[in-house]
Formats: structure tokens, C-alpha cells, sequence
């Protein structure tokens, strides 16, 4: 058999083994199924949505049936935070982390970009949330209690997948940390196409265990304000709740953020905007935000002196 024959052989042994693992499966038998991969509705089971109040301003967009803010993120919510660098996402984060383990909630704090500790002069992670705590008044002793952090930065052995997975459900399932902050998921796998991969293990995991988790994603700087997470559009589908905290110079195509925070057309503006959410009602308007001399996250209500007063941006404002 000559050389371009082998080729063509293994070629078809390689086709028919892809058609093979497709039609296997509607051809095999169906006995001997175990009876517990079916799930039916249960009365019984049924749940009304929970909440927990994080006292961050992440709380007032989630609303009830009349639209009211309910003052607390849904329990067990995956949620990602998307945005380019210098956005504010790890101060959100870092806020969110120290004001969960302050009232006594157990939180891992995951880091992939900043090392927590260092033992030399630099101004590190934990020196930076420390005087974070001190500016909301928070208590260090239940920060020490109950704020756990894996630090991928400084120990290497936590950037292999398995050994990460192991320690985090230690956590988990030995420590009952109920709260997982992910700094950030752009940092997770070496390849980005894997990243879907590995957050969907984790928010099967979570959700299974009822772990209300914060990821942190970059996006890509074309995708302002949409699903565009680093790693593919997938990771936001994988999400309860998706947030874009941004910024960038507003444009003449810009009628809806014009309207929510009432700013002009070349004003540079930094936002936050919640793009879904499958558990509730959620607060889909633009919110002006800015980050204080102190490092901190805050939202600003709406420049109503400069909303627009011409008939076509009125109309604008109806639609």
C-alpha cells in the first residue's frame, strides 16, 4: 500500500469513528439506566428566592415585582463583573470580600494578579484591603476569622488545576465558606478558550453547594457595554448575572446613557450597568460611578441639571 493509500485509509478509519461516537448512543441499549437521572417537579422542593445583603452597592439592583430595589444579592447568584483594566472591578471586589467576612460570613478570596503577601517593602494586596477596612470601620478580627485566601500568585502549586479544585473545596465543605471572590477569571487558564471550561465546573460546583461567587473578567476593548468577556461570549451564558463596570467617551449613539446618567455627548464617563439576570428583576440603566481619592467604588446619582432639553432628544428619552 503506497503512502497516499495509508493516508486516505487512516483518514476514513478517523471519520467513521467521529460518525461512530455520534449514532452510538442512539443505537445502544437502553436497559439497565439507573432511575435517578430523571428529575420531576416536587411540590415540596419548591423555593422562594433569598437573598443576602452584602451592604455594597451591588444590593440595589435587583428588584421585586414591582420593580422595588430588595436590598440583597440572590444566594447562590454566579455572578461575573466584566470590564477593561483601571475600572474599579478589583476594589468592588476587594469591598465586597471585606464586608461579607466583616459581618461574619466565610469568604475565599481568590487572587491571580496581585500577590496578598510579600515579604518585602511592596504595598501588598493585604496591606491595601487592610486600610480598605479601615476606611468602612470594619473589624479586623472578623476579617481574620473569615476572610480565607488562595493565592495563586505566590504559591505556585494552586496554579494546577486539581490541587486548586482540592483546596478550594476544603473550604468549601470543611471550612462552610459560602461566598467566592475570583480576581480574575482572565487569569485561570493559560489558554482562554479553556476558561469556559473551567468556569463551568466551578459554577456546577457552586451552585450544588450553594456558594454565592463573584468572577472578575476583562473584556475586549472593541466589546464596550456587551457580553464580550475575555474568553469567549460562552462565559456569559455560564452566568446568573453578568455586571459591566467601564468607561469610555460618550457618542452621539449614546441615547440610553445620556438618559440614565445625564451626561453629554464627549464626556468621559465610568459606569455600571447590569446586563442580565435569570433570578429576578434586575435594574438595567447606567449608573455613574467614580473611584475616590481614598480607592474606593461609589455611585453617583444622575446630572439632572444637564439632561437634554431639545424635542429630538426628548423623543429620544420616550422611546
Amino acid at each position: 500500500m503506497g503512502a497516499d493509500e495509508l493516508i486516505k485509509a487512516m483518514q476514513e478509519i478517523i471519520e467513521e469513528s467521529k460518525v461512530d461516537e455520534i449514532t452510538r448512543p442512539f443505537n445502544s441499549p437502553m436497559d439497565n439506566l439507573p432511575e435517578s437521572v430523571f428529575t420531576k417537579i416536587s411540590e415540596d422542593s419548591q423555593k422562594l428566592l433569598a437573598l443576602h445583603s452584602t451592604r455594597t452597592f451591588l444590593d440595589a439592583f435587583f428588584l421585586d415585582k414591582n420593580d422595588k430595589p430588595m436590598g440583597g444579592i440572590p444566594v447562590a447568584a454566579q455572578i461575573g463583573l466584566v470590564g477593561l483594566p483601571d475600572s474599579g472591578k478589583s476594589l468592588v471586589a476587594q469591598e465586597l470580600a471585606l464586608k461579607l467576612a466583616d459581618a461574619g460570613d466565610k469568604v475565599v478570596l481568590v487572587t491571580a494578579e496581585d500577590a496578598f503577601q510579600t515579604a518585602n517593602d511592596r504595598y501588598d494586596l493585604q496591606s491595601r484591603m487592610m486600610d480598605m477596612a479601615e476606611k468602612f470601620f470594619l473589624n479586623k478580627v472578623s476579617l481574620k476569622e473569615n476572610l480565607f485566601v488562595l493565592d495563586t500568585v505566590s504559591k505556585s502549586q494552586l496554579r494546577d488545576w486539581q490541587t486548586f479544585i482540592i483546596a478550594y473545596r476544603n473550604l468549601v465543605e470543611k471550612e462552610g465558606c459560602k461566598y467566592l471572590v475570583f480576581d480574575s477569571l482572565t487569569l485561570i487558564e493559560d489558554y482562554r478558550s479553556a476558561i469556559k471550561y473551567r468556569l463551568l465546573e466551578l459554577v456546577r460546583y457552586n451552585q450544588l453547594h450553594g456558594v454565592t461567587a463573584l468572577f472578575i473578567s476583562q473584556r475586549a476593548t472593541e466589546d464596550a457595554d456587551k457580553f464580550g468577556m475575555a474568553g469567549g461570549i460562552g462565559l456569559s451564558h455560564i452566568l446568573d448575572i453578568v455586571f459591566a463596570l467601564d468607561y469610555q467617551k460618550v457618542w452621539s449613539g449614546d441615547a440610553q446613557m445620556k438618559l440614565d446618567m445625564g451626561v453629554k455627548q464627549g464626556e468621559f464617563v465610568r459606569f455600571i450597568r447590569c446586563l442580565k439576570c435569570r433570578l429576578c428583576g434586575f435594574d438595567g440603566r447606567y449608573h455613574r460611578i467614580e473611584i475616590t481619592k481614598d480607592g474606593l467604588v461609589k455611585i453617583l446619582p444622575p446630572k439632572a441639571e444637564e439632561l437634554p432639553s431639545e424635542p429630538s432628544e426628548i423623543k429620544e428619552r420616550k422611546k
